[in-house]
């Protein structure tokens, strides 16, 4: 009976997840049909400069 119960919880776990995870991806899709496109390519564009900026510290 233990068991059984245990494979409940994680079956509803497992499905709680999935739904969580679909909402997600669903909000992600929201969000960049709707944001400006240049905004969203302007930041992309910064992050890839920090990115190389912290690279160039490294370097000799």
């Amino acid at each position: 009976m233990d068991t059984e119960r245990l494979d409940i919880q994680n079956t509803t776990t497992f499905y709680l997840d999935m739904q969580t995870t679909i909402t997600f991806y669903l909000d992600m899709q929201y969000t960049i049909t709707y944001l400006d496109r240049q905004c969203f390519i302007g930041i992309l564009q910064q992050r890839a400069e920090l990115v190389r900026g912290k690279l160039k510290g490294f370097g000799p």
